[in-house]
């Protein structure tokens, strides 16, 4: 069975060069924050961590008539300047990198046929936050980083996404999924 991280993983496929950038990634933070501790000790491996999408679980599905509704929450992260002013890190990484990743994974998104989503919006209904020196944070300012490494992300929260399973043994059958169920063609 095919599962969301997968579909989102085949959505990544298509805006990556041939070096594999984007990197993907996904999971809860604590073991995200693992895996790219681990890749940063590793010579050859620390050079395939960023720029990077990941997809933060828990992911919210719901059944609604015959597709499955997700809830999603991503970040398109890459390192930042240390000290840097706000203006800084917009011109750096935002301008030239994450925004034009976050462009290219919107629209594959709607291009790649896996997903749609409801009524006649051209992007699919998501909150996007610009987060200059990623954080938590505090009214003031970050009182700890999201991850271990200092970064400037791009967060797309409650990003909903419609997908409708196609059995594989349904289709090569013969049958096909309607409505009302399963037909013979």
């Amino acid at each position: 069975m095919e599962y969301i991280v997968q579909h989102i993983g085949e959505v990544i496929k298509t805006i990556q060069d041939e070096n594999g950038v984007p990197y993907y990634f996904y999971g809860h933070r604590s073991k995200v924050n693992v895996v790219l501790s681990t890749m940063d000790k590793d010579k050859v491996r620390k050079k395939l961590r960023y720029p990077a999408i990941i997809l933060w679980m828990d992911i919210d599905e719901k059944p609604v008539d015959m597709f499955w509704q997700y809830t999603l929450n991503i970040s398109i992260v890459a390192p930042t300047l240390n000290q840097a002013f706000v203006g800084d890190r917009l011109a750096a990484t935002f301008y030239p990198l994450l925004i034009p990743i976050y462009d290219k994974f919107i629209d594959a998104l709607g291009n790649t046929g896996i997903f749609f989503w409801d009524g006649r919006l051209l992007l699919p209904p998501h909150t996007r936050t610009l987060r200059p020196y990623w954080g938590l944070p505090t009214p003031e300012r970050n009182r700890a980083f999201y991850l271990d490494d200092k970064l400037d992300a791009i967060e797309i929260r409650n990003l909903v996404l419609n997908y409708e399973p196609i059995c594989k043994e349904t289709a090569e059958s013969g049958f096909i999924l309607t409505e009302t169920g399963y037909l013979k063609r």
